[in-house]
């Protein structure tokens, strides 16, 4: 596990930044990820012991993190940093500007692996989508405004009343009781 991490990713590139926890750095965060995503175990606090303790088996020697929580805690603190190192060490190995990253593409694309079933023992699908999780070369040839809006009224406003005495045919009909309204 620990030689395809070393596959797919530089050395140096995995450095822990500041603030974060030293038990859970990046070089142990990936394997564990991993086996915490292949682990047989029902409950996530049996698939997290499994992953410890197999984490162990490999480097004895190593310390380890004990909570889940902050396994947990310190993998939402890394995820967009090293899928944004992955994708850039994928982008670079291409012979394109790393640049041009657009981390919710390289996003979409973890998603999109996940949920075709199309993780690989080899993550070569994977890989070559976010190799090519650039931001597209189109440039904006005139503005955002969309043509022939907003839809103003072109009509003239009213003019001045048109007012005219009635007529007797007109007044008649008005002063009976009960009538009905009589347009002029």
């Amino acid at each position: 596990m620990l030689e395809a991490v070393k596959k797919f990713v530089e050395p140096g590139v995995f450095q822990s930044p500041e603030g974060v926890s030293r038990l859970w750095t990046p070089w142990r965060l990936v394997p564990a990820a991993a086996l915490m995503a292949w682990a047989g175990a029902g409950s996530l606090a049996q698939r997290f012991a499994t992953t410890r303790i197999t984490l162990r088996q490999w480097r004895p020697k190593q310390s380890l993190g004990r909570t889940y929580q902050g396994w947990i805690k310190a993998l939402v603190r890394l995820s967009p940093r090293l899928l944004s190192l992955l994708s850039v060490s994928r982008i670079v190995a291409r012979g394109r500007d790393p640049l041009g990253l657009w981390v919710a593409l390289a996003a979409r694309q973890v998603r999109l692996a996940l949920r075709q079933n199309r993780c690989s023992v080899d993550g070569a699908w994977l890989l070559k989508r976010l190799g090519g999780a650039l931001q597209d070369r189109y440039r904006r040839r005139a503005g955002k405004q969309a043509r022939g809006w907003p839809h103003k009224k072109n009509e003239p406003p009213p003019g001045a009343p048109n007012i005219r005495v009635a007529t007797r045919e007109q007044v008649r009909p008005a002063q009976e009781p009960g009538a009905k309204d009589v347009a002029a």
